[in-house]
């Protein structure tokens, strides 16, 4: 049999889309914002979530199952390092590591700081940013302090979507902080109203490609 020529494996490689990723930054001490955010959340083949926990290692993953077993055919899974992105999923971070993207595909490796310094929501997000550009979008959910404002400042620089959770209780000072995501993002909103936000955002995409 004939092995594929040059130009048409190229062609083959440019109709396998990658998926619009959405990085979601979280505090394991929130676990009602996420459980918020993700109740309003309808994801697709053409979408992933990548789930950036801090403390991840006193997170209920159990608990996130049955949370993600509420969204129609969507999985869960972990990154793993060299691997692709896959729509329908949500990624799981894994504790004790630094997820980033390069080229599409994760790049996992161990942590070196101590917990609470590793800053893994600012490095994902930068690196989403800047891999993905204008097709970015983050979300920094309350309780992870300055972790995700780098990250959120990187989104905007680079034309992506930069989204972080109102909390009712901040104060207008606190807000003013701009070492604090939401004092900077495109959108403070409650967790529930961030995935229509997400998905005005993926439609408009969607209508930059066909143009």
């Amino acid at each position: 049999m004939d092995e594929p020529s040059q130009s048409s494996t190229e062609d083959s490689n440019r109709q396998v889309k990658a998926p619009l990723v959405i990085g979601v930054g979280a505090s394991v001490g929130t676990m009602n914002s996420i459980e918020r955010f993700f109740s309003k959340f309808s994801l697709d083949a053409e979408q992933a979530i990548v789930l950036v926990v801090q403390h991840r290692e006193a997170f209920d993953e159990g608990w996130l199952r049955r949370v993600i077993d509420r969204l129609d055919g969507t999985r869960l899974a972990e990154p793993r390092d060299g691997t692709a992105i896959e729509g329908n999923t949500v990624y799981l971070c894994a504790a004790d590591a630094i997820t980033t993207i390069q080229n599409d595909r994760f790049a996992v490796r161990p942590a070196q700081q101590a917990p609470g310094e590793r800053a893994t929501i600012d490095s994902f997000l930068v690196s989403l940013a800047e891999e993905r550009a204008e097709q970015s979008i983050g979300v920094v959910l309350a309780g992870t302090g300055g972790d995700g404002t780098l990250g959120t400042a990187t989104l905007k620089d680079h034309g992506g979507l930069a989204l972080s959770e109102n909390v009712v209780n901040e104060n207008a000072e606190h807000l003013a902080d701009s070492s604090t995501p939401a004092a900077i993002a495109d959108f403070v909103l409650a967790p529930e109203d961030i995935p229509e936000h997400i998905q005005v955002y993926a439609r408009h995409l969607r209508r930059l490609e066909r143009s």
